[in-house]
């Protein structure tokens, strides 16, 4: 998958980035085209400045190419947990257990363990609302229909 070449404005410019953009789309040294444009304008008594000018008013900038930083923690601080090296964090993650873990890291993991048990215990309790809900509306329009 190749990119066509499109003419642009370069970002690594010292005035308008004509020349430079030139140079990058024709695969030459920015300095020589820039040693051209001068010669150029001056032979031609300054219609080569106007187009430059035009360029540069007319031609796009180069988009801005973007890198990914990788950033990897080493430890975080929690008022509630304490303090998670990213060893420690990964040997969990890995299933290493929880060999040289704090006693708040055990305790932050079992209760995270345990989240599916007090998910079914929420459903059972929106299920009783529902019934009980139900049972009322029942009353309710049995009073109405008398």
């Amino acid at each position: 998958m190749t990119q066509e070449k499109r003419l642009n404005r370069s970002r690594d410019a010292l005035l308008g980035g004509v020349c430079a953009g030139v140079a990058e789309y024709f695969d030459v040294d920015p300095v020589v085209v820039r040693i051209l444009v001068v010669v150029l304008t001056v032979a031609s008594a300054g219609l080569l400045g106007v187009a430059y000018v035009a360029m540069w008013a007319v031609l796009p900038k180069a988009p801005e190419v973007v890198v990914p930083v990788e950033v990897e923690p080493q430890s975080v601080r929690s008022d509630t947990y304490g303090e998670v090296t990213a060893a420690v964090a990964r040997g969990h993650a890995e299933g290493a257990g929880q060999q040289g873990a704090s006693p708040a890291q055990a305790a932050a993991w079992r209760y995270a363990s345990a989240a599916p048990l007090r998910l079914r215990a929420r459903c059972r309790l929106r299920a009783a609302l529902r019934v009980r809900r139900r049972a009322l509306r029942c009353r309710r329009n049995r009073w109405a229909l008398r």
